[in-house]
């Protein structure tokens, strides 16, 4: 019994241990659905990618969070601001987070987006998430607000992630568009447990190891 106990430990932390072997990020946008030009990789910092700056007529100022800073399949998209200038031809701006070579998953899959902003000549703001570029969750924000939504997922790797936000500008001045998108793995039950029973068991075994007797 004490032996698969030890093996159920082992388990639930090598579950939740999991990390992918070449995981990368990449920040790219196109104009109009038009070829994408990358903005900015995580080469130099893994698990971080970040651009501030301008790029086909638009500010960025955008973040992207995933493996290793992150558990893998957690990838978080922080504080995307996108303005555009005075630019007079209505247009829609594509901008792509795309974390790819994440190993397998299972399970839940929760799409968690903001809306802080959307003003000016941004008109409105779709936001995406997919896998494998087959869709998940998408939501259309013309201001402020939130939306959460959920998927079960079984993914063979090596899989990517991307949030895609589609954010439409009038032509008629400058606009902002700020918000989040981020994805989240939520354990199972059955996980849950077994990762509870495993660190309990490692910690009474270490307790154990450390006590000490003392004989008259």
């Amino acid at each position: 019994m004490k032996k698969f106990l030890i093996m159920a430990a082992a388990s639930a932390m090598a579950v939740a241990a999991a990390t992918p072997a070449d995981a990368a990020i990449t920040i790219s946008y196109s104009i109009n659905g038009g070829a994408q030009t990358v903005l900015a990789t995580d080469a130099g910092t893994p698990g971080s990618a970040g651009f501030v700056g301008n790029a086909g007529g638009y500010f960025f100022n955008v973040g992207a969070t995933g493996f290793p800073i992150a558990p893998q399949p957690d990838f978080l998209t922080q504080s995307l601001n996108i303005q555009s200038g005075q630019n007079n031809t209505p247009a829609t701006l594509n901008v792509f987070i795309t974390q790819t070579g994440l190993n397998s998953y299972t399970g839940p899959l929760i799409s968690t987006f903001t809306s802080n902003t959307v003003t000016g000549a941004a008109s409105s703001a779709r936001v995406t998430s997919l896998v494998n570029a087959t869709q998940l969750q998408t939501n259309l924000f013309t201001g402020p607000g939130t939306f959460t939504g959920g998927n079960n997922v079984a993914l063979t790797g090596p899989f990517s992630q991307t949030v895609r936000y589609d954010i439409s500008f009038t032509g008629t001045g400058p606009g902002t568009f700020n918000g989040t998108g981020n994805l989240t793995a939520v354990p199972e039950p059955a996980t849950w447990a077994m990762m509870i029973m495993g660190f309990g068991l490692v910690g009474g075994v270490m307790r154990r190891r450390s006590t000490k007797v003392a004989f008259a």
